[in-house]
């Protein structure tokens, strides 16, 4: 009779009431096939009591979900058709059907139900008929987040604008709009302006309202140059080489995909370079192949760029160096805390191998792979000068071509050392600044004007050119080589004067030694 009465409620009672959530009195004990079908229920609560459920119980009504109070119920074949959602305990029997959520993980905001477990899911409004104007779904729900909108259903609502977090996709159908649930702090750099070509260290406070791990995606603008890194760290150095100002945008992002950004502006003022300078004399006492040399053109190099206040290097010399004591000692050493508006000057005289390495005491060898390896690791630019055999090799230079030669890095053993070829082995597509003493194919001649005192042709030319005279020991008072009247010497005028005091001794001597060089001969070597 219980069941025959809740039957007569429901046809009666529905028709004429506002679409609601039905609840079944207490004590009912069994909801017959199509119960509530064709009424205006949008959900239906099923107390302890009832023991089926049968089917199409809501068909035809635009319900969102069917509650079961107890384990024990029973839903009959069908009986949830056409409902989206069927809540109940986790052990209930109807934990199998399509749309099921237990009870114990269900949670109310905004007038709606979520599954919260790993995440938050929204799924539908606890009523319908209530759940009325703007609905905003959050980031995170006791904790947990929301990922994906794709089970929500309140087609039976009167919702007319879902708010949604802007990383999530919203429902079609639905009219949504999205609104940022983090906020980033602008970029705080350490200091108010910064010359170009040196480091500034930004800092962001992050972002508030982040899920999980955070990425920073920083965009810096200087004038037409770009650049984007990205970092797990607030923090990031970074070295603007325009002067004006360097535009700074972090892009904050979190696990969920969620993101917010913030900017700020940094003044760069004219570049203010800080100059280093490695020399280094390898003379092999002892050796049967000892130099003499060597020793007198560090000092004369270390006396001609003294003499040049207007790049002020400072300087570090070294000599009878290993192989490993120059790559991983010396320039890592002499160079340290380059940054990339910053010139390192390296100078080596000694011998140097038809492979082109440079050749360490102890019968070890530097391979020009190895130099570019360990100049390649300083920030800013390389000046690069060889005063040894073969050093052309370094920039494939024989005669003027550029060309690789990839048969000089094939050839057999020389002094124990196999050289590979590469393609990246010499200097010349390295970005760097490079004067050699001859030709890869030629040797590099010491000379002597009492034999007491040696001296590189090329590094004589060299400080000749430069104001200094390695052979008398004594200041020109001019600079030879500074053809256009700067007070400057670049790197073409530095050939040029190189190659006019070397071709003189060429003449004299009868010696045969081509100087070659590479890079951009306007770039200023050294000045006054």
């Amino acid at each position: 009779m219980k069941r025959i009465l809740l039957l007569l409620c429901a046809l009666l009672l529905m028709p004429l009431c506002a679409s609601a959530v039905v609840t079944v009195p207490g004590g009912i004990v069994e909801i017959g096939p199509e119960a509530f079908a064709n009424t205006a229920a949008d959900a239906l609560i099923v107390p302890s009591s009832v023991k089926t459920v049968g089917a199409n119980v809501l068909a035809g009504c635009d319900a969102s979900y069917i509650f079961i109070v107890s384990s024990a119920t029973v839903l009959e074949s069908g009986a949830a058709n056409g409902v989206p959602f069927v809540f109940g305990p986790s052990a209930s029997g109807a934990s199998g059907l399509d749309g099921f959520y237990p009870a114990e993980t269900l949670v109310i905001n905004g007038g709606l139900y979520y599954s919260v477990t790993d995440t938050a899911l929204p799924l539908c409004a606890k009523s319908p008929a209530e759940t009325t104007g703007v609905v905003t779904i959050p980031k995170l729900l006791t904790g947990k987040p929301v990922t994906t909108l794709s089970e929500l259903y309140i087609g039976n609502t009167g919702v007319t604008e879902l708010r949604v977090p802007r990383y999530l996709e919203a429902p079609e159908g639905i009219p949504a709009v999205t609104y940022q649930t983090m906020t980033a702090a602008a970029p705080v750099p350490g200091v108010d302006e910064i010359p170009a070509g040196k480091y500034v260290t930004w800092t962001t406070e992050g972002a508030t309202g982040a899920y999980g791990g955070v990425t920073y995606t920083w965009t810096f603008v200087s004038g037409d140059v770009t650049d984007t890194l990205i970092t797990t760290d607030p923090t990031i150095k970074y070295a603007p080489m325009t002067k004006g100002e360097c535009h700074v945008t972090v892009k904050v992002t979190d696990s969920l995909g969620d993101w917010a950004e913030a900017s700020s502006v940094l003044t760069v003022t004219d570049p203010q370079p800080t100059y280093r300078a490695l020399l280094i004399g390898n003379t092999y006492p002892g050796a049967s192949n000892a130099l003499k040399g060597p020793d007198n053109d560090v000092a004369a190099m270390v006396t001609m760029l003294n003499g040049m206040p207007g790049t002020p290097y400072k300087i570090t010399t070294a000599k009878n160096l290993t192989a490993t004591g120059i790559q991983h000692g010396a320039i890592p050493s002499a160079f340290a805390g380059a940054e990339p508006g910053d010139v390192s000057l390296f100078y080596y005289s000694g011998h140097g191998t038809e492979a082109g390495a440079l050749v360490g005491v102890n019968n070890t060898y530097l391979t020009v792979y190895g130099l570019r390896t360990a100049l390649q690791k300083i920030p800013g630019t390389k000046i690069v000068i060889l005063d040894c055999c073969y050093s052309g090799q370094a920039i494939n230079k024989s005669g003027g071509t550029q060309e690789v030669d990839l048969n000089a890095f094939n050839r057999a053993m020389i002094g124990g050392l196999t050289a590979q070829p590469r393609s990246s082995e010499n200097l010349a597509d390295g970005g760097f600044i490079v004067l050699t003493a001859c030709r890869k194919d030629q040797q590099s001649v010491s000379l002597t004007g009492d034999g007491s005192i040696y001296w590189g042709v090329f590094t004589y030319g060299l400080c000749y050119g430069s104001g200094y005279d390695e052979w008398t020991g004594k200041s020109l008072g001019y600079l030879p080589a500074d053809s256009n009247g700067s007070g400057s010497i670049s790197l073409g005028e530095a050939w040029q004067g190189v190659r006019e005091r070397v071709n003189y001794l060429n003449t004299m001597y009868y010696l045969e030694q081509a100087v070659q060089y590479h890079g951009d001969t306007s770039f200023v070597l050294w000045k006054k």
